[in-house]
């Protein structure tokens, strides 16, 4: 079995049945369907598995199954690194902070020695790096 793309399953969701659909069940038979709302009456359901687009609409629900394991774990892998990345932010903030107090506290006891300027000149590529790491990121951090 090959699990779909999230591209394969696109183009299988816009040649399925449009939404919303429903799982339902008739009676005392005990059958089982899944029902697309027909258009000016919300209320009614049909089978979306026994008109014309049945075979689209049943390709579309097997793959979805076949898929959504692999996705839901992609997309825990994602919230992982969101978390992560929003720990780094944090930890690269702190450390910024640190260094400008730093800065504050010897610029108040003496002259900026070179190696000073150098420690001035690392925290604004920091910033700098920071910056544009979050803007390319949509405000996520993407360092590891």
């Amino acid at each position: 079995m090959t699990v779909p793309t999230p591209t394969e399953l696109e183009g299988l969701l816009g040649r399925a049945t449009p939404g919303p659909w429903k799982a339902f069940t008739t009676g005392e038979m005990r059958d089982f369907y899944v029902g697309a709302s027909r258009p000016g009456n919300e209320a009614r359901f049909d089978s979306v598995l026994s008109e014309e687009n049945g075979a689209r609409n049943a390709a579309l629900i097997a793959n979805m199954r076949n898929a959504l394991p692999s996705l839901l774990a992609r997309i825990k892998e994602l919230e992982a690194e969101n978390a992560a990345a929003g720990r780094n932010i944090y930890r690269m903030q702190e450390v910024s902070t640190g260094l400008a107090t730093a800065l504050r506290t010897i610029a108040e006891h003496k002259p900026i020695s070179p190696a000073l300027a150098h420690v001035v000149q690392m925290r604004r590529i920091a910033r700098a790096a920071l910056t544009l790491n979050r803007s390319e990121n949509d405000g996520r951090s993407a360092f590891p």
